[in-house]
């Protein structure tokens, strides 16, 4: 048959077998007695020499491929087939990106895409790729040997996918034909899946941007306010380390306290957070340049405040059925396609895994087995360290300084090629320079055309450059008996691209763990800066895994996480003020999220069993769904503070003198809509729909008081914090403006500028926060009702009309989503993260997925899950975006886990679409 597995339903209806195929199913009924996949139409028979017996493939009824085996390799190799079948673009792009090659077929048409490619090339992921293989192959320890085993098989799957594809018995999406040409592709290899792998640890860990961030904020505000003869600009000495503040708005926490604190040898305070200091303006000038390369690299938090998750865990004590309940939605871009690939696979030799994976990768990353279900989120913990080098020639080299010492630095000549499928334009060389001790020194790359070394520079060092086995840690996953099996193969092998793992076994148990390499550090230090290189900052090693925090069956029956800290080492402002371990603090991170969803996730669950009640899988698909909104309770008082103090200088001219020109500047709709948007704010129950057609009176209240409240804290965010940004050189941007904003409001006393924030920098007179506020709500009314979507009418004023998902396929809008209107905001459950740097309150990250699994012993685990995209990235097939439609309104699908509940819906599929039984067979 010349066309793909997935073409378009009326081209595949002509070119599918409608009879049940006389061939007899390779591996008969997996329910004794009941239904087999060889109940469903054969499609088509694939050769596949090399596997060990016939494998075949049927589809649900959204498209997901159920695939059953003999062994483990030979269903990881139809798994290879069809995630290539449905998604090779994603995993071309994805490759490329590891191996820092995006600009040999993008360059001529994004021009910047080499600089992109610089920044990951100095990582060496694909370098660690292939060392990671070389150990795998090398290695005579059995699981070592498994996994090898199952990444050939899996790199024999994409690659008969890719022979057929140039074969012409194949196609790419017509949309992408011309980008990616199936005779210049190359063909896949074991590295890159592990390369792929090493990728998503690095973007969900490596966190330099945030470190050189805060130091550029430090030195700004020590040029700009620090010994300042000025006592206006002196007063604001402490800005940075109020607007940087690393407590916890929201002070809910995992479990109370360090799990294994017991093991350590001395609690004495270690304090790390030192003022800020002077320095020249050439190294401040290093940090803005640092930070513009190391944007969008990695764990970038200004970028991308909304990369993270949530996920917990309830024990069957506190469940309708007695049995353990995961749910876990993941928050990460929400292009297209999705960024998940779903599928399940079962073999005789014992796998029955089913979940997601990020395509190119063999196996679940997340998901269950048939004992186990567990979940992930970003823990934050600090495995990235950037350090101030002094460089200097030395010999006809380059040299740092390191102890006192000139020690030579390694040079690496990379060579990019920019230019389109085919044609190669142009050709970059760029000498990346290692620092032995710590890591690369961070390229300044413009065009390809990078910057030479000047007298200081900064160097990085990541856990994840030490390349680990990870996979070994998937592979684990896959075949854990319990939660202690899990936990085992994650302490073992999942040294970077820390998670906080949530799991729940068909045994009743339930576990946390933040399984990862923690690097010990000096005491005295301040990790979440950039730290001196001369020596004095260095690892000393890792802190024992026993002392990395975790939790099994907690008295209280569940166990929350969301990127927040987990134990409170934050809560006191000072992450480096924890016990001692053999002279090494306890140091995990500084910057973790606000806590709001964290907070708000135990709160509901803690409500629940306060009231008695038993949490079902649907109490839990609807606490992901929330869009309660604690930030907007603490900022609603500010709104009505300056809206209040508007309305009575309005009854009252000359009441408020101070803001008699700020109602003179208030259009007429504007004052009109005062009242309305006052009663309003006033009645908020602080959730967030986004007003569509059809919600009841209440919710188009809440709606419009969410726009309000959004509108006006951009407002406040200028008209407040805009003027010390700038004169310490930063400007509003990421999720700390508004976290600053919410402490100012709810609990002011731990700022040391709460009073001088307020007044305005550029203007004469002495600004108020009620002067504030009134301007800022007076600002926020303007913008509204002079919008055409929104006008002056109060009817018009919906949230969903200007926050809107955009999921979008950056090569092309043919095989984007359109923008859909969405409830939830910062800091939501169900996050929807726009900031409050401007009006554009559009947002493009959130739940990659929604899983909730119940383990049953019986019947085996019962879960739902849904991602943002469909299966199949062809835009023809109907299995496109049908995942998109059913996540846009928070509806998961049930997962077929049993052969007699996947056949009925492969029988479904194969009805509406003809896509029927595919058969491997060697």
């Amino acid at each position: 048959m010349r066309t793909p597995l997935v073409v378009a339903v009326t081209a595949l209806a002509a070119l599918t077998v409608h009879c049940k195929s006389d061939e007899p199913s390779p591996n008969g009924a997996a329910d004794a007695g009941g239904p087999s996949f060889s109940d469903v139409p054969l499609m088509e028979t694939l050769d596949a020499p090399g596997l060990s017996a016939p494998v075949e493939v049927v589809r649900d009824d959204y498209g997901v491929p159920h695939i059953k085996g003999e062994t483990d390799a030979d269903v990881v190799y139809a798994q290879a087939y069809m995630m290539a079948s449905d998604r090779f673009i994603q995993m071309e792009l994805g490759r490329r990106q590891a191996a820092g090659t995006l600009s040999e077929v993008l360059g001529n048409s994004v021009p910047t895409i080499v600089d992109t490619d610089v920044s990951y090339r100095m990582h060496h992921l694909k370098q660690n790729g292939e060392r990671i293989w070389a150990a795998l192959q090398a290695s005579s320890d059995p699981v070592d040997k498994k996994c090898a085993l199952l990444l050939a098989s899996f790199t024999r799957g994409v690659n008969a996918w890719l022979a057929d594809l140039r074969a012409g018995k194949r196609a790419l999406p017509s949309q992408v034909a011309d980008t990616f040409k199936a005779e210049a592709i190359e063909a896949w290899t074991e590295a890159d899946s592990l390369a792929l792998g090493d990728l998503q640890a690095f973007n969900l860990a490596f966190d330099g941007d945030s470190e050189v961030y805060l130091s550029t904020l430090e030195a700004g505000e020590a040029k700009a306010f620090v010994g300042s003869a000025d006592p206006v600009k002196a007063a604001r000495v402490g800005f940075v380390a109020d607007f940087y503040r690393f407590a916890p708005f929201d002070a809910t926490f995992t479990v109370d306290g360090w799990p294994n604190a017991k093991l350590a040898t001395n609690a004495a305070p270690n304090k790390g957070r030192g003022g800020s200091r002077r320095d020249s303006k050439a190294y401040l000038a290093l940090l803005e340049r640092a930070g513009r390369s190391l944007r969008g690299v990695g764990l970038d938090r200004m970028r991308d405040p909304s990369r993270g998750s949530n996920n917990w865990v309830v024990s069957g004590k506190h469940t309708a059925s007695g049995l353990p309940i995961v749910a876990n939605d993941t928050h990460l871009s929400i292009g297209q396609p999705a960024i998940f690939y779903l599928s399940h696979l079962q073999s005789k030799e014992g796998l029955d895994l089913m979940g997601v994976q990020f395509p190119g990768i063999p196996l679940v990353i997340l998901g269950m087995n048939r004992h186990v279900a567990w979940g992930g989120t970003v823990n934050y913990i600090d495995v990235t360290d950037v350090y101030r080098e002094t460089v200097k020639d030395c010999n006809g080299t380059k040299c740092v300084v390191f102890k006192g010492q000139d020690v030579p630095l390694t040079p690496r000549i990379e060579t990019f090629k920019i230019g389109s499928p085919g044609l190669v334009s142009a050709t970059k060389q760029v000498t990346i320079w290692d620092v032995p001790h710590h890591g690369p020194i961070l390229v300044r790359s413009l065009g390809g055309n990078a910057e030479p070394l000047g007298a200081e520079e900064l160097s990085i060092r990541y856990t994840g450059h030490e390349p680990a086995p990870l996979f070994k840690a998937v592979y684990g996953l896959a075949t854990a008996k319990n939660v202690d099996d899990a936990k085992s193969a994650l302490d073992l092998n999942f040294k970077y691209g820390g998670q906080n793992w949530v799991m729940g076994d068909d045994s009743g148990n339930v576990l946390w763990t933040q399984a990862v390499r923690v690097p010990r550090r000096p005491k005295g230090t301040r990790p979440w800066t950039v730290m001196p290189g001369d020596g004095s900052a260095e690892w000393s090693g890792d802190h024992d895994v026993k002392l990395v925090p975790a939790s099994r069956n907690p008295e209280k029956g569940f166990l929350v996480t969301a990127n927040a800290d987990p134990l409170g080492v934050t809560a006191d402002n000072d992450p480096m003020n924890e016990p001692e371990v053999d002279g090494f603090p306890l140091y995990l991170a500084a910057d973790y999220d606000m806590g709001t969803r964290v907070g708000r996730i135990t709160k509901r669950i803690a409500a629940a069993v306060a009231e008695g009640k038993k949490l079902s899988r649907d109490d839990m698909a609807n606490i992901q769904a929330d869009a309660y909104s604690e930030v907007g309770e603490a900022l609603a008082p500010a709104f009505l503070e300056g809206a209040r103090a508007l309305a009575d200088e309005i009854a009252a001219p000359g009441k408020f003198p101070e803001l008699s020109p700020i109602v003179k500047a208030m259009s007429a709709s504007a004052k009109a809509g005062l009242a309305p948007a006052t009663d309003a704010v006033a009645r908020w129950s602080f959730d967030t729909p986004a007003g569509n057609d059809g919600e009841s009176a209440e919710a188009l209240r809440d709606s419009r008081a969410t726009l309000l409240v959004a509108v006006f804290t951009t407002r406040l965010a200028k008209n407040a914090l805009a003027d010390e940004l700038s004169a310490v050189g930063a400007s509003l941007g990421g999720s700390r403006p508004t976290r600053m904003l919410a402490t100012l409001m709810k609990t002011p006393d731990v700022l040391k500028t709460k009073a001088t924030v307020w007044d305005d920098l550029a203007t004469p007179e002495v600004e108020t926060r009620v002067m504030m506020t009134a301007r800022s709500v007076a600002q926020a009314l303007d913008f509204i009702t002079g919008k055409p979507e929104l006008g002056p009418s109060p009817d018009g004023w919906r949230w969903g009309k200007v926050h809107r998902l955009v999921s979008e396929f950056p090569l092309t809008d043919a095989l984007s989503q359109p923008p859909v209107p969405r409830h939830g905001g910062d800091g939501t459950v169900d996050v929807a993260f726009h900031g409050s740097s401007d009006d554009g309150y559009d947002f493009s990250s959130g739940p990659a997925i929604r899983f909730v699994a119940e383990m049953d012993p019986a019947a085996g685990p019962k879960a739902r899950n849904v991602t943002p995209g469909g299966q199949i990235f062809y835009k023809e097939s109907p299995h496109f975006g049908d995942f998109f439609a059913r996540w846009v309104k928070n509806e998961a699908v049930d997962l077929a886990f049993t052969t007699s509940d996947i056949v009925p819906r492969a029988l479904k599929e194969q009805a509406a679409t003809g896509l029927g039984r595919v058969v491997f067979k060697p």
